[in-house]
């Protein structure tokens, strides 16, 4: 049932972030900017979303998948991004998406070893 909340939770984010960026479509000298900051934005979005498969699994909540995140902004950054530019290939997403499942489990693995950072709850 959390699994399923965190879910559609998650979607509406993306979607309402995406919908906040959308007028900056229509201001001519602020469009260049829109590529630019609607992948960082999916790239943000796709950490939170594979970091959050684990995390959801074992009862944490959006908040403590935000510190997490906000705790390895260099890591989680990098994670989104890579995960990002590999869902530009065709049809990659049938081997992208089990990957970084699998990534985001490795990454909450070590974020509850205490090597990055601690999560409140166990």
């Amino acid at each position: 049932v959390v699994g399923v909340w965190h879910s559609i939770a998650r979607v509406a984010v993306l979607l309402a972030g995406h919908a906040l960026l959308l007028p900056l479509m229509l201001v001519p000298v602020l469009n260049a900017a829109y590529p630019f900051l609607a992948f960082f934005y999916s790239a943000a979005w796709l950490a939170f979303e594979y970091l959050d498969v684990p995390m959801a699994r074992h009862l944490h909540g959006f908040r403590e998948v935000r510190a997490a995140l906000r705790g390895v902004r260099p890591l989680s950054t990098g994670f989104g991004s890579v995960l990002g530019v590999s869902l530009f290939i065709p049809l990659a997403g049938l081997l992208i998406v089990p990957v970084g499942v699998v990534a985001g489990t490795l990454l909450y693995a070590d974020l509850k070893s205490g090597d990055t950072i601690l999560i409140s709850r166990v």
